[in-house]
């Protein structure tokens, strides 16, 4: 179903709810510089995620926009979460939380990097 233009609607079965996502992503993994593994603060373990110039623009002005509302997290197109935004959030550094175990959070952050370093390996082969 689609909202407007620029956006889609899908209904999420784990989470209960529809959600709407805009049509291409706002930041990708090109924009990521680095993902760490912290102990968490809510949750058992969190994904810290520091974001380049040009992401954290993004970031703040999309977080700022859609506080309280989900922000989809893909990998090879496939929805790996979808966190509500709790606070706008500046200075380039996000917090993922989850209730993963310890094992699951460093898988998720694995894939994230693996991601990362494929786009990089294939941008400088093609300099």
């Amino acid at each position: 179903e689609n909202t407007n233009k620029n956006q889609k609607s899908f209904y999420i079965p784990q989470l209960k709810e529809k959600i709407h996502v805009f049509s291409k992503p706002i930041l990708t993994e090109k924009n990521v510089i680095d993902i760490k593994l912290v102990d968490g603060l809510v949750s058992r373990y969190d994904l810290l995620l520091s974001f380049d110039e040009s992401g954290s623009k993004k970031l703040e002005k999309v977080t700022g926009n859609h506080l309280k509302k989900r922000i989809i997290i893909t990998i090879d197109n496939n929805i790996v979460m979808a966190p509500k935004i709790a606070q706008q959030i500046v200075g380039g550094k996000a917090v993922i939380t989850s209730r993963w175990s310890k094992e699951k959070t460093k898988e998720m952050k694995e894939k994230f990097l693996m991601i990362i370093n494929k786009r990089k390996k294939l941008k400088e082969k093609y300099k």
